[in-house]
């Protein structure tokens, strides 16, 4: 083996084996010291969550005539707004807003004019999909309160009581495997408060 070629494997030897022994430390150190995000969770807690959203960076809702003609901006201050649905009467607009921050889903309702605009319901949970019932008095919706998973809940919009329906055994599915329940709404019969809490 000639010098040079000697001379060039123990400079290359020696350059590997000092990444090696930088890596380990700043590994371990991580490990140990700073529980980062690569490394093990903060003391007490079970993890770390990323998100990162890829997606439009606004959503507004329109109304127009069922020609398209006469379309207009529903909300004159529209935030990240979406999936909106009719009232059956017609009278309002139901739909998720995010104007409480990122990520953070509630539901309203507005007036077809753009007028009233009323948060239904707006917790640290997501909540999305709102179906109000024919006669208006109760809102079925999406909700992972209690316990953080998918499940269809219903609230009286007067009393604002609200309660889950899917969080029962009959729904249930396979435990060890991610489920939810999405996109209620309701069948043109008009169920009341009672024939809901009473399983008619």
């Amino acid at each position: 083996m000639s010098l040079s070629l000697a001379v060039l494997f123990w400079l290359s030897l020696s350059v590997a084996l000092e990444y090696q022994r930088y890596a380990t430390e700043t590994s371990t150190h991580a490990l140990l010291e700073t529980h980062s995000a690569r490394g093990l969770p903060a003391m007490g807690k079970k993890g770390v969550m990323l998100m990162n959203r890829i997606g439009p960076s606004s959503s507004k809702l329109y109304i127009a005539n069922a020609n398209g003609t006469n379309e207009r901006l529903l909300l004159n201050e529209s935030v990240f707004e979406y999936h909106a649905s009719w009232s059956s009467d017609g009278k309002y607009i139901t739909y998720t807003s995010e104007r409480n921050g990122d990520g953070n889903s509630d539901i309203y309702r507005v007036k077809v004019d753009g007028s009233g605009m009323e948060m239904i319901l707006g917790t640290p949970s997501f909540e999305d999909c709102v179906a109000i019932n024919p006669d208006g008095t109760l809102a079925a919706y999406v909700s992972t309160a209690n316990g953080f998973k998918a499940n269809i809940w219903v609230m009286d919009l007067t009393s604002k009581a609200s309660w889950n329906l899917t969080n029962t055994t009959i729904t249930a599915g396979n435990a060890s495997l991610p489920g939810g329940h999405f996109r209620p709404s309701w069948s043109h019969v008009c169920y009341t408060l009672g024939d809901l809490r009473h399983g008619s």
